[in-house]
């Protein structure tokens, strides 16, 4: 917490069994599963010999969000691809030694400009997404007092029996956190562990 603090880092805690609060964290791991999977069903070797070559794709890769790959946002300028080593291209024909510096100065002075540019665009594309989910999603919302059941899953996520029921409770809405986030209480009055989304509850009518 002393270097939190220090850094000015906030630290927030996420909410039970909804990862999507963690944000770009949980994007970016999906990402690097996914692509190592991948990796894994045509190879057949261990995971952590294609953590290398997914992490260079991923960087060297445009993101939908900023419209700029990772490595340029950190150093200003693209990636040097294997192939452009061996290969012609207009990197190298225009290249001027004695004037390399200097370019390399400019490209420094305009990192600050791309990144400005690049969440200027993820502001963008965040509203874009949020309209998107609006039109979709309805939020189920609470008040305390209100008596509500919770997806058995999200406390017990190894019990995946069909058999079972799929909802556990009731319980009762003793706290609002915050839009969709709730502390919960047994009926009997003993407070619940965690905070609780809203996605994971639904009104129990008695």
């Amino acid at each position: 917490m002393e270097i939190c603090t220090r850094l000015g880092i906030e630290h927030r805690f996420a909410h039970v069994c909804y990862p999507q609060y963690n944000g770009q964290v949980e994007v970016m791991n999906r990402t690097i599963f996914v692509g190592i999977k991948k990796n894994l069903l045509k190879t057949g070797c261990q995971w952590y010999k294609e953590l290398d070559r997914v992490l260079w794709s991923y960087r060297t890769t445009p993101s939908n969000s900023t419209g700029e790959t990772p490595f340029s946002l950190v150093y200003g300028s693209e990636v040097v691809l294997p192939i452009e080593v061996c290969l012609p291209n207009i990197t190298q024909i225009g290249y001027e030694e004695n004037k390399n510096d200097d370019r390399l100065g400019e490209k420094r002075d305009q990192v600050d400009e791309l990144r400005d540019r690049a969440l200027i665009r993820i502001q963008e594309h965040k509203q874009e997404m949020s309209r998107f989910y609006n039109r979709r999603v309805k939020n189920r919302q609470f008040k305390e007092g209100d008596l509500v059941l919770r997806v058995l899953q999200a406390s017990q996520p190894n019990n995946r029996n069909k058999l079972n029921p799929k909802w556990e409770g009731p319980y009762r809405i003793n706290r609002v956190i915050g839009p969709g986030t709730y502390k919960l209480e047994e009926l009997s009055g003993i407070s619940l562990d965690h905070t609780w989304h809203g996605v994971y509850l639904k009104k129990y009518f008695v």
